[in-house]
């Protein structure tokens, strides 16, 4: 019976590739522990629900526990696969702050291959067309860089026994909302002119991944690009009108220019958009089985029940 750690399991993306996983021909042989914080949220005790092993632990605490405990519930046997997500973490009030992404991410990966993992898929961010040599200018763009880094130098340390795959999403198209946050982000959007940016669903990250946890042989030692469109705010904006017949509320301009000069990290990364952009092969994706933003809008935005 595989067995595979997700953390980030109550998330966008952990929950995508649970929810794909057991949707999945295989999902009967399959043995899911989720990672969690709180095994008594209601997002954790749903996923228990459906015949998922909660785990209790955190990667900005100790990953070192985390497999111990995972240790004594596969009674020794070293994971088949493991997904790990980072969160970026915001500078907390008062000096202090919470761990990087890469203070998450490199004691787990060592951990993981200390603990004898066979796979693990990192999910990173689309770098453009430079991706496996260039971490850009964007801070966390370069940090999800150090990892993938960390990653494939510690496989290549344990001699192969744990082997990689790195998934590199553009936009998260479940970040367009029918809210403040939403129509912040289109007002970004926006801001790139005429440049268009690249989508991906967070569904389809969980579709991705699940392909990459069940088949190390087929996707190790790959990094994956991931959107399934490019589209300019114009153009989205009329798929919108298309799909439900009224108009995409989007913020204004200056609001999204402000988010940009408040958030130094946003506004570098919407520079290098507006200059470098994402470079995934959006074709090749489609035909993956990737939805366009048209599919998206129709089969899962938040969008349809206000149509």
């Amino acid at each position: 019976m595989p067995t595979i750690l997700v953390t980030g399991a109550t998330g966008h993306q952990g929950g995508a590739l649970i929810n794909a996983l057991l949707s999945s021909p295989s999902a009967s042989t399959l043995r899911i522990f989720a990672l969690t914080r709180n095994s008594s949220s209601p997002a954790s005790t749903s996923l228990a629900s459906r015949n998922v092993t909660l785990v209790r632990g955190d990667t900005a605490v100790s990953s070192a526990s985390i497999f111990a405990e995972v240790n004594k519930l596969t009674n020794g046997v070293p994971l088949d696969a493991v997904f790990l997500v980072t969160a970026l973490t915001p500078q907390k009030p008062f000096g202090s702050k919470a761990p990087t992404e890469e203070e998450q991410a490199l004691p787990f990966i060592d951990a993981a291959a200390s603990a004898g993992v066979k796979h693990l898929v990192f999910t990173s961010v689309e770098r453009g067309a430079s991706a496996d040599t260039d971490p850009t200018s964007v801070p966390h763009f370069a940090s999800k860089f150090r990892i993938e880094q960390h990653l494939k130098r510690r496989c290549g340390e344990t001699g192969g026994r744990m082997t990689w795959t790195i998934l590199r999403p553009t936009f998260f198209m479940d970040m367009l909302t029918d809210d403040f946050t939403g129509r912040t982000f289109a007002a970004l959007w926006g801001g790139l002119g005429r440049k268009p940016l690249q989508w991906i669903a967070s569904s389809d990250i969980g579709v991705f991944a699940a392909r990459a946890v069940l088949e190390p042989g087929k996707y190790g030692g790959k990094s994956i690009g991931m959107a399934g469109d490019e589209l300019t705010l114009e153009e989205g904006r009329k798929v919108f009108r298309e799909v439900f017949g009224r108009e995409m509320n989007v913020g204004y301009a200056v609001t999204g220019k402000l988010v940009k000069t408040m958030v130094s990290d946003v506004g570098t990364m919407f520079e290098w958009l507006g200059k470098e952009g994402f470079k995934a092969d959006v074709k090749w994706c489609n035909e993956q089985g990737a939805m366009t933003f048209k599919e998206w809008l129709l089969k899962e935005s938040a969008f349809r029940d206000k149509k």
